[in-house]
């Protein structure tokens, strides 16, 4: 999972702009860092076409996934079940 979890906070950096891959935490929220909700679905469809998987919304608890390491955890659930 940790490669998933670098692969995101690189999504985060880009959207940002600036270089918190090294200083995001478990509990920076993607609103705290300036992640905005066009920024996040734009991330979450990068994440699908790059891990080849879909996250479709009716599944999925999005207003619970406000985290790195949140998101992570789906999008590795989602890798492990397509294995």
């Amino acid at each position: 999972m940790d490669n998933i979890v670098l692969f995101i906070k690189e999504k985060v950096n880009d959207i940002v702009g600036d270089d918190l891959i090294r200083k995001l935490s478990e509990h920076d929220t993607f609103r705290d860092v300036g992640v905005d909700s066009i920024d996040y679905a734009a991330m979450v469809m990068e994440i699908e076409d790059h891990y080849n998987i879909d996250l479709i919304e009716g599944d999925i608890p999005w207003h619970k996934i406000d985290t790195i390491y949140k998101l992570a955890e789906v999008v590795n659930e989602r890798v492990e079940s397509n294995n």
